[in-house]
């Protein structure tokens, strides 16, 4: 099926599930170390700033990856790029279980991250080139879905098998989990007809770097794409930081609260995210607009992360629960932003487009968890050896965060006044 059909074949939905089983997978290895923080510092004899690194090993390479990313999708097809990726992913998993030192844990991550940088676009490319492109939107927002629910996973489950067993052992069930993903993909995952008419004719490497060349420059050339892109990284920022990374030891400290229990609330962000990614796109399809549900993301997104951060007025559990259940809510926008990328950029330039979007959206994390580490360590005034988290207090982590809800704020000034509206209209 390629692009310009109207309905849904049996065929395209399993391609789409194939390339989302990955994407899962990709979640559940990025926020799982999240859990592991007070184990990590003790094993490895680390701080906060080292913590902060580690996280960022990831979003280095998966943020550098991704202006090739969607080159390569136009260019070969998601099966050869799929099978190389979550190999690389799952290869990862396995060097990490056996790390011998802290730099082999960054290596771990460094090339997971390689791996995961094809995961969303990878949906997205199998999403344009076998389903109905009218629906874009919504199965970019059940991509998100899916992404989420692997989150959750990569939360809760491994809290508690993090419980039972050595981290390590749990990273080496993560590798058995990708190695039957991958071979999933091998067995399974086709290219469409368009795909295949792509590749029929062999290409030069010189081609290629000239084909990226006119696709960047067409790309760089709209103004839209660096609000779009300044819009992306303030929007998914704060869950990167937050529910993937210093949420958990965060809430620990400042609700007293077990590491377990601080996980499944944690999740309830991501499945915030779950929720509110297709419910926007659905929104924006019935309003025919998209800067409007992008500033109410936004909005939604700074009023949760003061009261969840700063205020005082969190009293209870389950009023916690609501607020996390909104920051992951306002995280919508993320997906919908790429419906945007769709709008103004050349079919022929979209997933290039869409890769470099996904750099903004995950660039964040790369330029702000070594900088929230450093900050709480800066912050920390105590003498006592640095051991385990726990012994950060609460006042560390409100120093360091002031980022997440400033984040927010210039999403929501950025989709007001500078992101132009495209009525859910393509401008080609």
């Amino acid at each position: 099926m390629n692009k310009d059909n109207q309905q849904f074949t049996k065929k395209g939905i399993i391609m789409f599930f194939l390339a989302t089983l990955f994407f899962y997978y990709d979640y559940t290895l990025q926020v799982a170390p999240s859990v592991m923080f007070s184990s990590l510092l003790k094993d490895f004899n680390i701080d906060a700033t080292s913590i902060g690194l580690l996280l960022s090993a990831f979003f280095y390479s998966y943020t550098i990856m991704q202006l090739p990313t969607g080159l390569l999708y136009d260019q070969f097809g998601a099966k050869k790029i799929l099978i190389i990726a979550s190999l690389l992913c799952t290869l990862g998993s396995l060097l990490f279980a056996v790390a011998p030192n802290f730099f082999s844990l960054e290596l771990a991550r460094f090339f997971t991250g390689v791996g995961a940088a094809f995961a969303f676009v990878g949906v997205l490319n199998v999403s344009i080139n076998w389903c109905p492109i009218k629906y874009f939107p919504i199965l970019a927002g059940i991509t998100q879905t899916l992404g989420s629910i692997g989150a959750i996973n990569g939360q809760i489950a491994v809290a508690y098998l993090n419980n039972i067993m050595n981290w390590r052992h749990v990273f080496a069930l993560l590798f058995i989990i990708g190695a039957f993903i991958s071979l999933m993909i091998i067995l399974f995952l086709q290219d469409s007809q368009l795909a295949k008419e792509k590749m029929k004719d062999k290409i030069s490497l010189s081609l290629v770097l000239i084909n990226m060349y006119k696709s960047l420059k067409a790309i760089f050339l709209q103004k839209q794409t660096w609000w779009i892109a300044l819009y992306s990284i303030c929007i998914w920022s704060p869950i990167t930081l937050f529910a993937a990374s210093w949420g958990i030891p965060f809430m620990i400290k400042k609700y007293h609260i077990s590491n377990n229990i601080s996980a499944d609330l944690c999740s309830l962000v991501w499945i915030g995210v779950a929720i509110g990614s297709p419910a926007i796109g659905w929104i924006s399809l019935k309003l025919k607009k998209r800067c409007l549900p992008l500033t109410i993301s936004a909005f939604i997104g700074c009023i949760a992360t003061y009261i969840l951060i700063y205020s005082h007025i969190v009293t209870s559990l389950y009023i916690l629960s609501i607020v996390l259940l909104f920051l992951g809510l306002a995280a919508g926008g993320q997906t919908l932003i790429f419906a945007v990328v769709e709008d103004i950029n050349n079919k022929s330039n979209s997933s290039t487009a869409m890769g470099f979007n996904n750099m903004a959206v995950v660039s964040g994390g790369a330029i702000f968890q070594p900088i929230i580490g450093f900050l709480i360590d800066k912050h920390h005034v105590s003498i006592a050896h640095l051991g385990a988290l726990s012994l950060y207090s609460l006042n560390d982590y409100k120093f360091s965060m002031f980022v997440i809800p400033i984040c927010f704020v210039v999403a929501m000034i950025t989709s007001m006044l500078f992101i132009k509206e495209t009525y859910c209209k393509s401008s080609y």
